[in-house]
């Protein structure tokens, strides 16, 4: 039983992401092993995580969005910044555990401007950069081939 790839399309164009190369490819060995119940489990893991991200994801949004509404904008960026904090801790220890070549293919930009932006705006209370700074320092260097 064969199941088809997850394709990711931006404007029309299939794209390739990190993420779905991955999937595709665990799919892939999978498949080749006749694995077709460990499919449709990790299938359903992976639609029980974005569902649950999303419902977490929309909570913060609605949460932050009532403060700003009800006139507590410092609540409401406090919150928002918190949130990007985290978006980036995630991120720096998703990274950590790629091989080599699957990190060539993160777009580090978004860490990038996190990280100068705690610079300009920071909260002790969630410790410092560091983990973006060796993230973007590990980005940096050359793979070993």
């Amino acid at each position: 039983m064969f199941h088809q790839p997850l394709n990711v399309v931006v404007n029309g164009v299939e794209v390739h992401t990190l993420m779905s190369d991955q999937y595709n490819a665990l799919q892939g060995c999978l498949e080749e092993a006749g694995q077709t119940n460990a499919i449709n489990l990790f299938r359903q893991y992976r639609c029980a995580w974005r569902t649950d991200e999303a419902a977490a994801d929309m909570e913060k949004t609605l949460t932050i969005l009532k403060y700003w509404r009800e006139g507590q904008e410092k609540q409401a960026l406090y919150d928002l910044e918190q949130n990007l904090h985290s978006s980036a801790d995630e991120m720096c220890n998703g990274y950590g555990g790629l091989y080599p070549a699957n990190r060539e293919r993160v777009n580090l930009e978004s860490l990038t401007q996190t990280r100068d932006y705690f610079a300009k705006f920071p909260h002790p209370e969630w410790g410092n950069e560091n983990a973006m700074s060796e993230v973007l320092r590990l980005a940096s260097e050359k793979p070993a081939k």
